[in-house]
């Protein structure tokens, strides 16, 4: 009873002031629309949709499934004009931390070019990750281990010769040392 009070009060102050209680309720829900399509996900999947063309099958198959799994799960309801870079970098860091750096830092690339779709279409002021650029630790390459005894490289050598297996993989065998 009481929210119905507190309904027909509204109305009548919207009747008031001299316009229509239903355009106005339309208005509101046409707004509310416009804040799921305005959403980090909704937008990403347009951007998707519009350069798929562009891409083969499985390279957008894994953009796709990248941007679904490690990011749109944190932005579902948050219009893509009020995210910040903090946001934006505790997602990142939770694939950081699964030790996919790559993935990060190709998750930031794409998240960029969707903040510039956003921004050409409207919804968006400007693009927040690219304010993130050396946020992300950088990748330490590692060096492997390699034969410099000349004794121990002949026996790499021979053992390649002597290999039984098919014949593409020898092959392959004695051309890696060169």
């Amino acid at each position: 009873l009481l929210d119905a009070r507190k309904k027909r009060t509204e109305t009548k102050k919207i009747l008031d002031g001299g316009k229509d209680p239903n355009a106005e309720r339309r208005k509101e829900e046409l707004i509310g629309d416009a804040a799921r399509l305005n959403t980090l996900p909704s937008v990403g999947r347009e951007w998707l949709k519009s350069n798929r063309p562009n891409w083969s099958d499985k390279y957008s198959d894994k953009l796709c499934l990248r941007l679904e799994n490690d990011i749109y799960p944190w932005f579902e309801t948050t219009p893509i004009a009020e995210i910040e870079a903090p946001e934006i970098l505790a997602a990142l860091r939770r694939v950081v931390e699964r030790d996919a750096l790559y993935t990060a830092k190709r998750l930031q690339s794409y998240l960029s070019q969707i903040f510039r779709y956003a921004i050409a279409t409207g919804r968006a002021k400007r693009d927040v990750a690219a304010d993130l650029r050396g946020a992300l630790p950088r990748h330490t390459g590692k060096n492997y281990p390699m034969i410099l005894d000349p004794v121990r490289i002949g026996e790499l050598l021979r053992a390649s010769y002597n290999y039984k297996g098919s014949i593409v993989v020898k092959h392959a065998l004695m051309l890696a040392p060169i």
